[in-house]
């Protein structure tokens, strides 16, 4: 499959007014940052906390040139190493369905994940193998809230609660998202979020978020953005330059007011698909009681994927893979992984996932061409 296929985040069509309207849109992001930088640039505590967690917590801001939840993660694990203690600490993961930055940042602060398989209709950890994947080396739980749904956080809490374990949540697709009313990232004990700009939230380049409530773990990261350094004394800690530019926390401060409208459009679409395709012999995606559902993504399961992929190639139509292959099976994660591990849920799913274009500004028109395209494969 070409690597220079349209994200599931671009618009389904190069006609003139999609053109218009992505010019549009870009002389707008440069008006709303020349206008933030004459202004109050950068985020108050208030505005984040009302509009992400709405929990007191204190957020930092960090400014990340790689993957977009690679740093916040890679500091919530630096830190923890003083936390938990550094010799040999685990975390529990999902074995496939997470971007690879959420394993990456686990092994480059010098940590081991240990692989459980997801749930087969949510696709986020499964609840039920934990349990039998911890051993007196793990330490914390990370659960990543996929495509914009939560992660079964009772469950996962109990367990943590019963074990002495600590909760990590990956809320980098999820901003906005509830679990039983109450957003995601304000249930475990750290969480991060992520501003690439494909995100529900994004900005005009990479960034990320660390929420917490632990004043210890607030002032750990203070340091860890700026190589180390609070004001001009002593430095503990050997950190990094990973702050926020101002550009992006101007960018994502105007566009935070619209997070819930375009959740609701997003949403909106979402349910354009379910009554369209409902009757086809697909798994579309569902959502679990007591969960709102931002969808991030909107990935259906089908045995008919190669033949889906190629028809949106043709007509330049954008789609996503999440994810090609479990992490068990790639080359680089085969640290501590016995042959004797299985996966089924994670393996089957990366065969048959499709993320459909979904986005706020999708059109009737264009999601009725794909929705057509699949019902002319499917029937």
């Amino acid at each position: 499959m070409p690597s220079t296929a349209p994200s599931a985040d671009t618009p389904t069509s190069t006609s003139p007014s999609n053109y218009l309207r992505g010019v549009s849109l870009v002389a707008l992001g440069l008006a709303i940052a020349l206008w933030g930088l004459g202004s109050k640039s950068l985020w108050s505590d208030e505005i984040v906390t009302a509009q992400l967690t709405r929990q007191p917590f204190r957020p930092m801001w960090q400014a990340m040139h790689t993957d977009p939840n690679h740093l916040p993660l890679y500091f919530l694990l630096q830190w923890a190493f003083s936390w938990l203690g550094r010799s040999e600490w685990a975390i529990r993961l999902v074995s496939a369905f997470l971007a690879t930055a959420t394993v990456a940042a686990i092994y480059l602060a010098g940590a081991t994940p240990a692989f459980v398989d997801i749930d087969p209709t949510s696709y986020t950890i499964d609840p039920s193998q934990i349990e039998a994947a911890i051993t007196p080396r793990t330490k914390a739980i990370l659960p990543v809230h996929l495509y914009g749904q939560a992660a079964d956080m009772e469950s996962i809490l109990a367990i943590a609660r019963r074990y002495n374990l600590k909760v990590i949540e990956d809320a980098a697709q999820a901003h906005g998202a509830k679990y039983k009313g109450q957003p995601v990232g304000s249930l475990g004990d750290i969480a991060c979020f992520s501003f690439y700009p494909t995100k529900v939230l994004g900005g005009y380049g990479d960034g990320g978020l660390v929420v917490t409530d632990s004043e210890e773990l607030y002032q750990r990261v203070l340091e860890l953005r700026v190589y180390g350094a609070q004001g001009e004394s002593d430095r503990k800690v050997v950190g990094t330059n990973s702050r926020l530019d101002e550009i992006q926390a101007s960018v994502l401060r105007v566009k935070l007011k619209y997070l819930e409208q375009w959740i609701k459009e997003r949403r909106e679409r979402a349910e354009f698909y379910h009554q369209e395709l409902s009757s086809l012999p697909l798994q579309l995606p569902r959502e679990r009681a007591g969960i709102r559902h931002t969808y991030n993504s909107y990935v259906i399961r089908t045995e008919k994927r190669d033949e889906m992929v190629k028809v949106f190639q043709e007509k330049k139509i954008g789609y996503a893979i999440y994810y090609q292959r479990p992490f068990h099976k790639y080359s680089c994660f085969q640290m501590g992984i016995s042959s004797s591990e299985k996966f089924p849920n994670a393996e089957k799913r990366s065969t048959e996932s499709l993320a459909l274009p979904i986005f706020p500004e999708l059109t009737e028109k264009e999601q009725k061409e794909v929705i057509n395209i699949i019902k002319n494969l499917c029937l």
